[in-house]
Formats: C-alpha cells, sequence, structure tokens
C-alpha cells in the first residue's frame, strides 16, 4: 500500500458491555456469560464484515459458499478483552483488523486463486481494511440481530445496543447494555444504606426460589 500504511493504522472495533451493578455483586457465572456474550456479538460483527468484502467480489454461488466457510473457520475467538471495569461493570471487547484480515486470506484457495488471477485480489483486500473495514452501521446491525436472535444468556438480558461517540475511545464503539433478569443470591461487602434498596433486597432473599 502507498503512504506507509499498514494495517495497525486501521482502528479497531470496540464492543463495550455495560452490565448495572447497583449493590449487587456479580457471580462468576455472570461474568462468564458476558465474556461469552462479546465473543459471540465480536464474531457476528467479524462474519459480517468478512462478506461484505466477499460480496464486492461478486463471486459465483459456489465460490462465495467456499470462500466463506474458509474464513470463517479461520476466524477462532475474534475478540479480546482490553478492559474491565467495576462500578457498574464495563467491559471492552476489542475485534482487531488483523483477525479479519487472517479471515480474508483464507479466501485465497486454490480454487479462487484460478477464477481471480490477475485480478490484484490481495490489493483488494488492503484497500477495503484501509478504507471500508467496520465504516458504517454494517457491524452494528449484525450486533443487532445478533441480539434479537439471542436476547439472552443465562441471568443477563440485552435492552440496547447504540453506536455512540465515545470520547475515551479511538475506536468506533457498539455500546451493549444489559440489565439482570432477576438480582443474584450475592451480597457485596455491605448491606446497601438506602433503606429502600435493603428492603428490595429483603423481599428477595424471603422469596421461594
Amino acid at each position: 500500500m502507498s503512504n506507509g500504511w499498514t494495517v495497525n493504522d486501521t482502528p479497531s472495533l470496540t464492543l463495550r458491555l455495560e452490565l448495572p451493578d447497583h449493590f449487587w455483586m456479580t457471580s462468576t457465572k455472570e461474568f462468564s456469560a458476558l465474556i461469552r456474550l462479546a465473543d459471540e456479538l465480536g464474531r457476528a460483527a467479524a462474519e459480517t464484515e468478512v462478506i461484505r468484502f466477499v460480496d464486492e467480489l461478486e463471486f459465483q454461488n459456489e465460490l462465495r459458499y467456499r470462500s466463506l466457510r474458509a474464513s470463517f473457520a479461520r476466524m477462532k475467538t475474534p475478540v479480546e478483552i482490553s478492559d474491565v471495569k467495576r462500578g457498574s461493570w464495563i467491559i471492552d471487547a476489542l475485534l482487531r483488523p488483523e483477525s479479519i484480515l487472517l479471515a480474508l486470506a483464507a479466501i485465497f484457495g486454490p480454487t479462487i486463486k484460478n477464477a481471480y488471477k490477475g485480478s490484484n485480489l490481495e490489493e483488494r483486500i488492503l484497500t477495503f481494511i484501509r478504507d471500508r473495514l467496520f465504516r458504517g452501521e454494517a457491524s452494528r446491525r449484525a450486533v443487532e440481530e445478533k441480539a434479537a436472535d439471542k436476547p439472552a444468556i443465562g441471568n443477563l438480558t440485552i435492552v440496547n445496543i447504540a453506536q455512540p461517540t465515545i470520547s475515551d475511545s479511538p475506536n468506533p464503539v457498539i455500546l451493549v447494555e444489559l440489565k439482570r433478569k432477576k438480582p443474584p443470591l450475592v451480597l457485596r461487602e455491605r448491606f446497601p444504606d438506602n433503606p429502600e434498596e435493603l428492603r428490595q433486597y429483603l423481599d428477595h432473599l424471603l422469596k421461594p426460589h
């Protein structure tokens, strides 16, 4: 590529999962569910970006199927957890351009190489990574569709998905807001100070489970 561009110059996509904590302590099971959800949503976004590129090449149906199957097989765990904050739980998961590049590189199987010989596929992949990856709303729509297909995971439910501008993130961000179906049977280090919150918690403890 010209002008000294490298893959590292393309921003990653941040999936930010937020779960209000209030006076409840997040259980190990809930925390594992958050990490699992980040992976599932990240995979949906990554697969959509790969599909965007493959569709630009206008493959015949059989080639399209083979290329997508090869690409998705290379996509092991596309996201990495970059930050975890307590208070309300905030988990940032990064989907890096490198993971998309590896998936796109799997397109270069012998059949597709022969079909597109001389068409500068490598250059087209790098141009896509540089100019169009994570641009627009395709990744957010993919996350929304995945959430609609599976709106709950364990005790957690997705309540909103947005694509805000967040000042503390240099990357495009997809915000996923969650809530609990019911409070966990776990206390923090101390009882809540607010009498109404304490009453709600005691009511919960006295209910049959």
